[in-house]
C-alpha cells in the first residue's frame, strides 16, 4: 500500500538538499516513533530478517515539486506545496506511519544545518493497482543494485550499470530474497526480467545522463532514473511495487509507479 502526502512549507525560502534521502528517511523513523518507539527501534536497528538477510520493507519517492529552483546543491521550493509518497507491504509500518502523522502539528526536514518546517495538509491512501505479468513503470526514485567484490583483500561494494547483462538478474534475485524474508518461503513463480527503456536512455544521451549519484549519510549511492518494464512473476512485480526495486529502498531508492503507453511516449520525447 502507498501513502501520498501533501506538505506545505511554513516559511519562505524553504529548501531541500539535492542529497535529500537521509533527511526524509530520518523523518519516517521519527514519525513512526511518535506512534510506537518500540516499532521504530525494531525497524531502524533490526528490520525483518531471515538468516543473514534483512530488509526494512519500505521505500519512498523523491519530493515532487511543481515549481523549484536549484542552486548550490539545494532545491528551493517555489510552489505552495510538495507531494511525497511512501510505500510498504507491512501493515504495522503503515498503521504506525499514519497514526504518527496524525500526531504531527508540523514536520521538520533538516539537512546541511538548515531546518525546514512543513504542515501536512493531506494524507491519502492510494489504492493498489491490478498488476499484470508485464508492466511498464516510471521511476519515482532512482533504481540501484550492487554487488560485492574483493579488492586488495577487502570487500568493496560496486554499483552495477543497467547496460551490464547481470543487472536484470540482480534485480530478480533481490526480489526473491525479499519474498523469502517476508513470507518464509520461495515464490511459486520466480521468473522476472527487468529492462530499462533504452529508447528513453538514448534520447537522454546515454546511461550517464540518467545516472544519479546521491550522498546518503556520507555514503555515495549510484542509481538510475528512467522508465522500465518488468515481466514475469506477478507476485514479485507486486512486491517491487510495494517496497521498491533493487537495493537501498529504505534509503530512498527503487520506488516506481505504473505508466501507460501514452505516458511512456511522452517520457521518451521529453527533454
Amino acid at each position: 500500500m502507498r501513502i501520498k502526502l501533501v506538505l506545505k512549507p511554513l516559511h519562505k525560502d524553504s529548501s531541500l538538499s539535492l542529497n535529500y534521502p537521509y533527511s526524509f528517511s530520518s523523518l519516517i523513523y521519527r514519525i513512526i516513533a511518535s506512534s510506537s518507539i518500540d516499532y521504530a527501534d525494531f525497524l531502524h536497528n533490526q528490520g525483518y530478517k531471515n538468516g543473514s538477510k534483512s530488509f526494512k520493507f519500505f521505500t519512498f519517492s523523491r519530493p515532487q515539486i511543481e515549481s523549484q529552483r536549484v542552486n548550490n546543491g539545494r532545491i528551493y521550493i517555489l510552489s505552495n506545496s510538495i507531494t511525497w509518497q511512501i510505500a510498504s507491504p507491512i501493515k504495522d509500518f503503515l498503521e504506525n506511519l499514519v497514526k504518527g502523522l496524525f500526531q504531527q502539528e508540523e514536520i521538520l526536514l533538516a539537512d546541511d544545518g538548515l531546518k525546514n518546517y512543513f504542515a501536512v495538509t493531506s494524507i491519502e491512501k492510494l489504492s493498489s493497482p491490478l498488476l499484470q505479468d508485464k508492466q511498464t513503470f516510471k521511476c519515482l526514485a532512482p533504481v540501484t543494485i550492487s554487488i560485492t567484490e574483493i579488492y586488495n583483500d577487502k570487500r568493496q561494494k560496486v554499483y552495477v550499470s543497467p547496460d551490464k547483462a547481470i543487472f536484470s538478474e540482480l534485480i530478480r534475485n533481490n526480489l526473491i530474497e525479499k519474498w523469502r524474508v517476508l513470507y518464509g518461503k520461495d515464490p511459486e513463480n520466480n521468473q522476472l526480467d527487468f529492462n530499462f527503456d533504452w529508447d528513453f536512455i538514448n534520447r537522454q544521451g546515454g546511461v550517464n545522463k540518467v545516472s544519479k549519484l546521491i550522498c546518503y549519510k556520507d555514503i555515495n549511492i549510484r542509481g538510475y532514473f528512467a522508465p522500465f518494464s518488468v515481466s514475469g512473476s506477478k507476485e514479485l512485480i507486486k512486491l517491487g511495487y510495494e517496497c521498491g526495486f533493487g537495493n537501498a529502498n529504505s534509503q530512498g531508492f527503487g520506488m516506481a509507479e505504473i505508466i501507460n503507453n501514452k505516458e511512456l511516449y511522452n517520457a521518451r520525447n521529453s527533454t
